[in-house]
């Protein structure tokens, strides 16, 4: 999930309905699983079958969230290869500011987040 975060983060992009839901229903499944050990009396095979079912849940999701990711990423790339030697392109950065990208240039400049900023020794 932190790829996902970072990947959302930097290119602004947003979970779907569906996205929410599939997480919290791997988040209640996983909960669900950790509760019935705790509960005494549950059978040993009740645990085991809601612990499958939740690895098995979770790994599914994981594996849509990569696809995603991977789609995400080749359609940037694509998108950036897709200047042309006469377009300007105003570009949202990682912080929210607009960045204009000219002929020639290869990539905005680098901007630190406001909480890297370093004061210097005195």
């Amino acid at each position: 999930l932190a790829t996902r975060y970072t990947i959302q983060d930097e290119y602004n992009v947003q979970n779907t309905k569906c996205d929410n839901c599939l997480i919290t229903t791997v988040a209640c499944l996983q909960c669900a699983a950790c509760i019935l050990h705790f509960i005494p009396g549950v059978p040993d095979g009740v645990e085991q079958i809601v612990d499958i079912i939740a690895e098995s849940v979770y790994w599914s999701v994981c594996a849509c969230m990569q696809t995603q990711h991977k789609v995400e990423l080749e359609t940037r790339e694509q998108q950036a290869g897709q200047i042309g030697t006469n377009t300007i392109v105003d570009v949202t950065d990682q912080h929210g500011g607009v960045v204009t990208i000219q002929p020639g240039d290869n990539a905005p400049p680098y901007r630190p987040p406001p909480h890297a900023v370093t004061k210097e020794p005195l």
